[in-house]
């Protein structure tokens, strides 16, 4: 169908992959402002935030870990994947910016 699109951004499943993405709590959802991603113990490497339109709008690349802030005042309504890179694997999950 027209207006269908495949974002690509590495390998997203794995042996572990549905363990591992219980271990990251996003919150709130939907949100207007921020959203906060509490990776418990989890080390984070990087984040993205990809558009509707495939499109990365937000990337941050230092590793850390506990809760990290994404902004999201300076985007669009509408929903967005945050992908979450870590040395175990790589979470997708969907956000709605409101």
């Amino acid at each position: 169908a027209t207006g269908d699109s495949n974002i690509v951004t590495g390998p997203l499943s794995g042996i572990n992959n549905a363990m591992l993405a219980g271990r990251f709590k996003l919150y709130p959802n939907p949100a207007s402002q921020n959203i906060f991603i509490d990776g418990g113990s989890q080390e984070i490497l990087g984040i993205q935030l990809i558009n509707e339109l495939g499109k990365q709008v937000f990337e941050q690349t230092n590793s850390q870990k506990g809760i990290i802030e994404v902004p999201l005042s300076g985007l669009g309504s509408g929903i967005y994947t945050i992908i979450i890179s870590t040395k175990n694997g790589t979470v997708a999950r969907q956000v709605l910016k409101n």
